[in-house]
């Protein structure tokens, strides 16, 4: 069920490292699951909410760590590599 206002995040992570713990990054919005898959329910938009994922996944400790996020409300869908696209954010120059 959507709720107005809300944007659904879900995370999927790889299995071999280096690793990235879904639960530890969905615990940050209020939600939780497994080291593998998890989800929250925030306030905001899609703009703001993708963001906040993005800053949440600073600093990336390792250059291939990825995280496979999707963010949604009832009309709107984004799916994103998290981990990768913050650390070439914070690392412009990195291959």
């Amino acid at each position: 069920q959507e709720q107005e206002g809300a944007v659904r995040i879900s995370c999927r992570t790889l299995e071999w490292a280096p690793a990235v713990d879904a639960a530890a990054l969905m615990q940050r919005f209020g939600g939780g699951g497994h080291a593998r898959a998890a989800g929250a329910l925030v306030s905001g938009s899609l703009d703001d909410v993708r963001e906040r994922v993005l800053a949440a996944g600073l600093p990336v400790e390792t250059h291939g760590a990825h995280a496979h996020v999707t963010i949604r409300t009832g009309s709107e869908r984004e799916t994103f590599w998290a981990q990768r696209i913050a650390f070439l954010r914070a690392n412009p120059n990195a291959s």
